[in-house]
């Protein structure tokens, strides 16, 4: 046991010396001394001589061309300290890829070292920063408006956002509630079809058509910038195109004016919709378009309040 003491405090001295003869040199300005002198510290990863060599390495540019090696290897023990959480090595970690010493400058790293050492010298530090810094979560807000087509001149649009999503229900209609017990189909522009089961004829009259539509779609809402959003939807819809016939009763040849629904150009099922939305403050336009079941394309625009 006496002997491993005594080996123990050999080596121990001899630490202290290299150490000690390198300050004597660093007083005298005399940096290649010093360097040679701190140089042995770095076989034993000797954090005190690395943080002197540091010091050579940021005073005198002169003598980083005859470092760089040196210094390399003071990094892979800063790196092999800093596993252990040794708070010395690592603040100089922040230091080495601040100013680029034997690494690629990354103040992204950097940063990541100061608050490794910030967590490990105050647990509580990072905590409380990352309370102050957190922004609190936004209340969802509401809007609401009016949306025009021309096929549906009259909708309503209403609808939540919080944060970068959100969602919306909408209703459209011409608010025509016209009905027919008749449904007919023209054909290569025939102006008169005959009902096989029923034995009568219908022949088109030179009028204006009458239509009935509405639609009602719900959908989601992103907020890629704070005046920009873009929404789709899905929902359910008809467009019912009513058209002016006189039917003739095949039989008997009794005539009889009535509204048929035209197939040819009606539809109904799925509503599919896509709109871009600008807001500004408080208020906000959208265009965009929506189709029935694929049978046709309507285009269009709202405006309306977020609040």
């Amino acid at each position: 046991m006496v002997f491993a003491l005594s080996a123990f405090c050999l080596n121990a001295q001899q630490h202290a010396t290299y150490n000690q003869k390198g300050d004597e040199a660093l007083q005298q300005k005399d940096y290649t001394s010093a360097r040679m002198w701190y140089g042995e510290g770095i076989g034993y990863c000797d954090i005190y001589s690395i943080e002197k060599l540091t010091d050579i390495w940021l005073e005198d540019e002169n003598m980083r061309p005859s470092m760089r090696n040196l210094m390399t290897r003071c990094l892979k023990c800063l790196n092999d300290k800093a596993e252990l959480n040794d708070t010395t090595a690592i603040k100089l970690l922040v230091v080495y890829h601040a100013k680029g010493i034997a690494t690629p400058n990354s103040d992204t790293i950097a940063e990541h070292w100061q608050n490794k050492y910030e967590e490990l010298t105050n647990p509580y530090a990072i905590y409380a920063n990352n309370l102050i810094a957190k922004k609190p979560k936004e209340p969802m807000s509401f809007f609401a408006g009016y949306t025009y087509s021309t096929e549906m001149p009259v909708g309503l649009t209403f609808g939540g956002l919080q944060e970068k999503a959100g969602w919306y229900v909408r209703v459209r209609s011409d608010l025509s509630f016209r009905t027919t017990d008749y449904a007919c189909k023209l054909e290569n522009d025939a102006s008169a079809i005959v009902d096989p089961d029923n034995n009568k004829t219908y022949q088109a009259l030179d009028m204006s058509n009458k239509k009935t539509s509405f639609a009602g779609t719900a959908g989601f809402i992103y907020k890629f910038t704070d005046w920009l959003y873009a929404s789709v939807g899905v929902g359910y819809g008809e467009r019912n195109l009513l058209s002016p016939f006189t039917m003739t009763d095949n039989t008997s040849g009794a005539k009889e004016f009535i509204w048929c629904n035209n197939q040819t150009y009606s539809s109904k099922g799925a509503v599919g919709e896509l709109d871009l939305t600008l807001r500004f403050n408080y208020v906000y336009v959208s265009v965009g378009g929506h189709t029935v079941n694929f049978d046709y394309v309507d285009l269009n625009a709202g405006i309306g309040l977020f609040f």
